[in-house]
C-alpha cells in the first residue's frame, strides 16, 4: 500500500512539475485561461484594478492558451514554453506583451551611466496601463481642475505599483484629452513614487497625427548619451473607463528628474535619497538665455522648489560664461568641468536644429532645464547640465518662418546661418543665443558641434538607420494610436483638431493637415539629404517617394496648394489646407 502511495505521489510530481502564475488586464466579470483544451478560471486582485490572476500546476512541456473574458476568446493563442513560472501583466486582445524592438545606434550609446537607468517603468518592450481612481478623478477629467486623486495605480510588466493621495495638475486644457502631470509626495512626502520617479507627466500628443515623434526624440536623446528625460508609451484610464493612449515622461525640471537622472547608480537605485541634498532644478521659460551684462533678466530660470533655493546659481554661470576666454583651450577645458557641460549642451542643440525643435532654445529661447550637480561643484563653482524637453513641435510641425527666419526650404537651412544672428522674434524671445554664439566662435568648439550633428545624421537621423525603429513603431504601436483616436473624449474642449486613422497614415509618410507640414519619413530623408550634401558625408540618400510628391487625397494636396498660396492671401497654411480638405 505504501508503495503504490508512493507511486501515485512521484507521478503526480512529474506531471505536475511547476505551478504557473498567469496574469491579465481585462475589463469583465469573469475571466478565465484556456490552456489547450481546459479552461480554468481566474480572480481579481482587488475591487479596483482590472487585473486577474490564477496558480495553475502544469507538466513541463510547452502549451497554448488564450484569454476569455466574459465569454470573449481572444482570437490568437498565446505561448507558454515549457521552462516559464509566470506571465508577465498580459493584456487582453494584445498579441505581444514583450516585444524587443530595433534600437538605434551611435558610438556614444550607454555613455550617460549616472541614473538610476530606465527600470520596469520606462522599459518600452512592453506597454503599461496607468489607472485613476475615485470621485476626484471622475471630476478632474471632466472640468480639468487640480485635484488630489484617491489612487493611482501603475500596471509594468512584471509589477503593480500602486499610490495614494496623488496630485493631479491638467495642463493645456483647451485639448478634449488634456495634457496632465502627477506628483505623488504632496501629500504623503513619500519620494519613492514609481522607482523613484514622483513627478511624472502624461502628454497628450494631441498636435501629432502619428503619435511617435516625441516618443523617437526621447529615443535619440537616450542613445546619444546625454542626461535626458525617459518616455514610455501607456495607457490611461479613470474608474477604468478609458482616456486614451498618452506619452508618459518625466518632468525635466523637477528635483524627481534631477535625482534619477544624475544621482544612480545605474541599476535602478538612488545615490540620493533626500531632496534637500540635490543642486537646484530650473524650469526655463521663454526668454532664458545664458547672458550676463546690463540690462540681463533671470528671471526667466524658474526655481522649481522656491521654498528651497533661488535661481542665484545660473547668475554665476551666465558671469562665468561671459569671463571666459574663447580664446584658450585650457580656460575653455576648465569652464566645462568647472561650469557646463558643453557637449551635453552641443548635442541638445544639434537635435533641435535637426528637427526643427522650434519650441524651445535655439529657436525660441524657451522650453529647457537647468541642474547644476553638486557632485560635481565645489566652492562657490557649480557645475550645469542643460536638459531639453517638450518635443512635440518637431519633426516638422508647425515650421513657420517666424522661428526659422528664412524663405528656404527649412530641411536645407544650414545652421551657421543661425550663429550670430539678431533674435527677439516678439517681446519675450531672448535678443541673442549667447551662449551657443560665444561657445561656437571657437574653431575648436565649432569642429566639436559639427561632429556631434554630423554624428547624430550618419548613425540615426537618415532613412536607413531610423527605419527599422519606425516600423517597429507602427506595427507595435498601431493599435494604441487607433485606441487613443477612437476612445470617446471625457468632455468637449475648444481645440477643434480631431486626428483619425488616416491622418496616422498619411503622416507616416506625407505632410498631414492643419499645419503638420512634413511625413516623418519625409521628414527624416529631407534632413538627412540636406546635411549630407552640406558636409559632404557620402551617405546614399535618394528616394522618388519624397523628392516630386505628387500624391493627392484627403488632407494632402501638394499641387493645389503651391497654387493657392501663390495666389491667394491667407491666414496662415493651416487656412489653406482646411480649403483642400
Amino acid at each position: 500500500m505504501f508503495k503504490f502511495i508512493l507511486f501515485l505521489t512521484l507521478n503526480c510530481a512529474l506531471i505536475y512539475a511547476r505551478t504557473v502564475q498567469f496574469s491579465v488586464v481585462a475589463f469583465g466579470s469573469n475571466v478565465q485561461v484556456k490552456i489547450g483544451s481546459t479552461t480554468y478560471k481566474l480572480s481579481k486582485i482587488n475591487n479596483y484594478d482590472p487585473v486577474f490572476t490564477s496558480k495553475i500546476s502544469l507538466s513541463d512541456t510547452s502549451y497554448s492558451y488564450k484569454y476569455i473574458v466574459d465569454g470573449k476568446e481572444e482570437s490568437f493563442t498565446r505561448t507558454l514554453s515549457s521552462s516559464t513560472t509566470f506571465t508577465y501583466n498580459e493584456f487582453f486582445g494584445r498579441k505581444d506583451t514583450i516585444k524587443k524592438l530595433p534600437e538605434f545606434s551611435h558610438p556614444d550609446k550607454g555613455t550617460w551611466k549616472r541614473s538610476i537607468g530606465k527600470t520596469s517603468l520606462f522599459d518600452d518592450s512592453y506597454i503599461p496601463t496607468v489607472h485613476l481612481y475615485g470621485e476626484n478623478a471622475n471630476l478632474t477629467f471632466n472640468d480639468a481642475k487640480s485635484r488630489y486623486i484617491s489612487r493611482v495605480t501603475f500596471i509594468l510588466k512584471d509589477d503593480i505599483v500602486t499610490l495614494k493621495n496623488v496630485a493631479c495638475y491638467p495642463k493645456n486644457k483647451s485639448w478634449p484629452k488634456f495634457q496632465f502631470r502627477l506628483v505623488t509626495h504632496s501629500y504623503t512626502h513619500d519620494t519613492s513614487g514609481v522607482y523613484g520617479r514622483y513627478v511624472i507627466k502624461f502628454r497628450d500628443n494631441n498636435e501629432d497625427p502619428t503619435f511617435f515623434r516625441q516618443k523617437l526624440y526621447a529615443d535619440i536623446m537616450d542613445t546619444i548619451g546625454v542626461p535626458t528625460i525617459q518616455t514610455i508609451f501607456a495607457r490611461v484610464y479613470v474608474n477604468n473607463i478609458p482616456v486614451g493612449a498618452y506619452v508618459l515622461q518625466e518632468e525635466a525640471g523637477s528635483e524627481s528628474f534631477a535625482r534619477a537622472c544624475f544621482h544612480g547608480d545605474n541599476n535602478g537605485h538612488l545615490k540620493i535619497t533626500n531632496i534637500d541634498d540635490l543642486g537646484h532644478p530650473l524650469d526655463c521659460s521663454t526668454g532664458a538665455d545664458i547672458a550676463y551684462g546690463d540690462g540681463v533678466k533671470y528671471s526667466a530660470f524658474q526655481p522649481y522648489n522656491e521654498t528651497r533655493y533661488n535661481n542665484s546659481r545660473v547668475k554665476k554661470l551666465a558671469k562665468a560664461l561671459y569671463d571666459l576666454n574663447i580664446n584658450s583651450d585650457s580656460a575653455i577645458e576648465k569652464f566645462d568641468k568647472e561650469w557646463f557641460d558643453i557637449t551635453s549642451f552641443f548635442k541638445a542643440v544639434a537635435m533641435q536644429y535637426l528637427t526643427g525643435h522650434w519650441d524651445s532654445y535655439l529657436f525660441y529661447s524657451t522650453n529647457f532645464a537647468m541642474y547644476d550637480d553638486p557632485t560635481q561643484s565645489s566652492g562657490d563653482k557649480y557645475k550645469f547640465y542643460f536638459i531639453c524637453q517638450d518635443w512635440d513641435n518637431t519633426f516638422g510641425i508647425n515650421l513657420g518662418k517666424t522661428y526659422t527666419r528664412y524663405d528656404e526650404e527649412f530641411t536645407t537651412i544650414s545652421y551657421k546661418k543661425y550663429v550670430n544672428i539678431t533674435w527677439g522674434i516678439d517681446k519675450y524671445d531672448a535678443p541673442r543665443r549667447y551662449a551657443f554664439d560665444k561657445l561656437l566662435s571657437n574653431k575648436k568648439l565649432q569642429n566639436k558641434f559639427e561632429k556631434i550633428l554630423t554624428d547624430i545624421v550618419k548613425y540615426i537621423f537618415n532613412p536607413k538607420s531610423f527605419e527599422p525603429r519606425l516600423s517597429a513603431f507602427v506595427e507595435r504601436f498601431r493599435d494604441e494610436v487607433e485606441f487613443s483616436y477612437t476612445t470617446p473624449h471625457w468632455r468637449a474642449g475648444t481645440e477643434k483638431i480631431e486626428w483619425d486613422m488616416g491622418d496616422f497614415e498619411r503622416n507616416i509618410n506625407y505632410r498631414g493637415r492643419y499645419g503638420v507640414k512634413y511625413g516623418l519619413r519625409e521628414y527624416i530623408y529631407r534632413r538627412a539629404k540636406g546635411i549630407n550634401s552640406e558636409f559632404g558625408l557620402g551617405l546614399s540618400i535618394e528616394s522618388k517617394d519624397y523628392d516630386n510628391v505628387k500624391e493627392c487625397g484627403p488632407g494632402f494636396v501638394e499641387t493645389e496648394y503651391r497654387s493657392i498660396k501663390n495666389t491667394k492671401t491667407l491666414e496662415n497654411d493651416n487656412a489653406i489646407y482646411n480649403i483642400l480638405i
